[in-house]
């Protein structure tokens, strides 16, 4: 994610359960402006539901960030709550990848091979560094997961 640019977090909501959950509300907290939370009508048990939270934030770093889901059991009505707690990366506002050439030599973040003075490569926002045709194969950064568009 982007610091001061929309994106989207993928809530996969997953009943163990042996009764139906209604009405599965979602709640995003920390430093992030939440734009669209969807609640769920009903996940069936032993079934799963992913629902797309679009949401910005605020500042770049590693931001805390808090899931509650609740639920209300359908056969008796009771409320139940979970929480989830984890890390999100956010990059600063601005291009994800540069193409360059090595001006130095280094280790590509995919192959493991050296990166040779001279050679093409393209540099992720997270620091990693690539051979331009191992970016190119795979698509995406192997440590942060930015995907490549060429």
């Amino acid at each position: 994610m982007q610091a001061g640019v929309e994106g989207e977090l993928t809530v996969t909501i997953k009943n163990t359960g042996r009764a139906v959950a209604k009405d599965v509300s979602i709640e995003v907290t920390g430093d992030f402006e939440v734009f669209d939370a969807p609640s769920v009508p009903m996940v069936r048990p032993n079934s799963e539901e992913r629902v797309a939270v679009k949401l910005m934030p605020k500042r770049e770093g590693s931001l805390g960030i808090r899931v509650k889901l609740e639920t209300r059991r359908h056969s008796d009505g009771s409320t139940q709550a979970f929480e989830i707690e984890d890390v999100v990366n956010v990059f600063p506002a601005g291009p994800p990848f540069k193409l360059a050439r090595a001006t130095e030599q280094a280790r590509c973040i995919s192959c493991q091979g050296r990166i040779k003075q001279g050679f093409d490569v393209l540099n992720c926002r997270c620091g990693g560094q690539l051979h331009l045709s191992c970016a190119k194969r795979i698509g995406e950064c192997p440590i942060c997961g930015q995907e490549y568009s060429f």
